[in-house]
């Protein structure tokens, strides 16, 4: 696995700046084979995200999106 360049605060909130919306304006999956081993991963990975979305010192912006990925891998996912 490569390893990912570190990231500043800046960086991050640029993008999410940039890309933020408020709603999930539906989504398609990849390729049918690599959904399993998304909502594999998602499940271990679920509450991180879930107390991500709640911590005060986030940004709104930011929780809000991890919120919007949640409700995503949730539908892609069910029973996660």
């Amino acid at each position: 696995m490569p390893q990912e360049k570190m990231l500043t605060f800046e960086e991050v909130n640029a993008h999410v700046e940039k890309h933020y919306k408020e709603e999930v304006h539906g989504m398609t999956a990849a390729a049918a084979g690599t959904v399993p081993k998304i909502c594999d991963v998602y499940k271990t990975v679920r509450p991180i995200l879930v107390l991500a979305s709640q911590a005060f010192f986030i940004p709104e912006k930011w929780r809000n999106a991890i919120k919007s990925l949640i409700a995503a891998l949730d539908a892609l996912c069910p029973g996660t």
